[in-house]
């Protein structure tokens, strides 16, 4: 029965993409702190503590020190002013995500962990730093065919560690205007950091990011050190949130694994932490080759090479999965990636009885620049209102009554003009409990 399963999906995973349209996200981390306090004292702890334990190619955190003369700067003063803090620590995560005051037990660590897997439409790379001179250069490369970046911003930190007992003390910021248009298209900024007379070279570092509409961090890179064999996965649909009806067969939209550190030969399989009755669990590739999940299979990568791959589930009894892709190789170790499934099923197999009941799913594209849409499974015929919110909690948008079918559904918006970049939240008003965020760019 498995391998029926297995062939049955063949052909429709060989018609999809085998290039991905994202690249893993780089999560940074901006704390504003001063000096003196046991809050903030706490903060640059736990801060630190989620640092020992990450690699800079998935985290990267600055402080900004705040009303400092030895530890700030102007420019550290403005970006502090830019983001309206008013309480210290107050940490912020891709600008999209924050903290204030002191942080209770592993909440850095929680956030960053909830960033590992997420994708970004930009590739970024310094491309040189000199910590003599203070000259930089920045390449930054968009790879999501669905969006354009017009005068967005392009910011530059210079960092120094050991710097008054602190470590990653933001230093100074510049700042450029940032247009891309068109996927693979790219563009390189050169700058110069001005030195302190007292700064110690070996000490410097350098950071850049590219923030849109002053509320979130799209991407963000590093000149620190990188592991030699380094593997990150990306997806844009969330692998803790998976939703299918009991009794059915699922394939995921695509997950990439992207090798960025020397050629290794790995091994991967699906571990299964709990399941129901009578799930399988197996994968394909974007190539439309499936494998059985419980059987570690060869996998090659180069340096540089991503490859795509989809869940593809046989889902049995009414229930909830609990499992994760494990891949393993001599000098990685480790790496896993976890998932949550569960299935939300009619509560009469009289169709007529049943209740009307939806299921909202996360938009796409996201981000987006005029249109998105809004997938929605529906288990009886009937109408979906689609309610959209502001940071403020204001309903600025109503999807009014449209009408579904059983089975999936999509439903599409306009963004009116008026509304200006940013992030918007989203809801189904027959389910207000499962509130999604969404990002506008025009």
């Amino acid at each position: 029965m498995k391998k029926i399963f297995i062939l049955i999906l063949l052909s429709s995973i060989a018609m999809l993409s085998a290039v991905p349209n994202y690249f893993p996200r780089t999560t940074l981390a901006e704390l504003c702190v001063v000096q003196g306090t046991n809050e903030c004292d706490l903060a640059l702890f736990q801060l630190n503590e989620v640092l020992n334990n990450t690699n800079r190619g998935e985290f990267i955190a600055a402080n900004l020190f705040h009303d400092d003369i030895n530890l700030g700067s102007v420019s550290v003063e403005q970006r502090i002013s830019d983001l309206s803090v008013e309480v210290y620590p107050t940490i912020f995560f891709n600008r999209e995500n924050s903290v204030l005051g002191e942080p209770e037990s592993n909440t850095y660590s929680n956030i960053v962990n909830n960033y590992k897997f997420s994708a970004s439409p930009l590739k970024m790379d310094i491309t040189s730093f000199n910590p003599e001179t203070g000259a930089i250069t920045v390449t930054v490369k968009l790879i999501d065919p669905e969006l354009s970046l017009i005068n967005q911003k392009l910011g530059l930190v210079l960092v120094q560690s050991n710097m008054n007992a602190y470590n990653n003390v933001a230093c100074q910021f510049l700042w450029h205007n940032i247009n891309l248009a068109g996927v693979g298209t790219e563009v390189t900024f050169n700058d110069n950091f001005t030195l302190s007379p007292d700064s110690n070279p070996d000490n410097l570092w350098a950071a850049a990011f590219v923030e849109v509409s002053n509320q979130v961090i799209l991407q963000s890179t590093s000149t620190l050190p990188l592991p030699d064999y380094y593997l990150r996965c990306a997806y844009n649909w969330d692998g803790n949130n998976i939703v299918c009806e009991s009794n059915t067969n699922f394939l995921s939209e695509p997950l990439w694994i992207f090798n960025l550190g020397a050629a290794e030969n790995f091994n991967m399989r699906i571990v299964v932490d709990n399941a129901p009755a009578n799930w399988y669990f197996n994968y394909c590739d974007e190539e439309g080759n499936c494998y059985p999940g419980s059987i570690a299979m060869p996998l090659t990568l180069a340096s540089g090479e991503a490859k795509g791959f989809h869940l593809n589930l046989m889902v049995g009894a009414s229930g909830t999965a609990h499992f994760h892709f494990e891949i393993t190789s001599s000098h990685l170790g480790t790496f896993i990636i976890p998932f949550v499934c569960y299935t939300t099923d009619p509560v009469s197999d009289d169709i007529s009885q049943v209740p009307l009941v939806m299921t909202l799913q996360r938009n796409y594209p996201n981000p987006f620049k005029n249109m998105t849409s809004f997938p929605v499974k529906a288990y009886k015929e009937g109408y979906a209102t689609i309610q959209i919110f502001n940071l403020k909690g204001e309903l600025i948008a109503e999807i009014d009554s449209h009408p579904i079918h059983q089975g999936e559904n999509k439903i599409e918006w306009i963004a009116p003009s008026y509304l200006v970049n940013g992030i918007y939240f989203y809801r189904l008003k027959e389910q207000p409990s499962a509130l999604y965020k969404m990002l506008l760019i025009k």
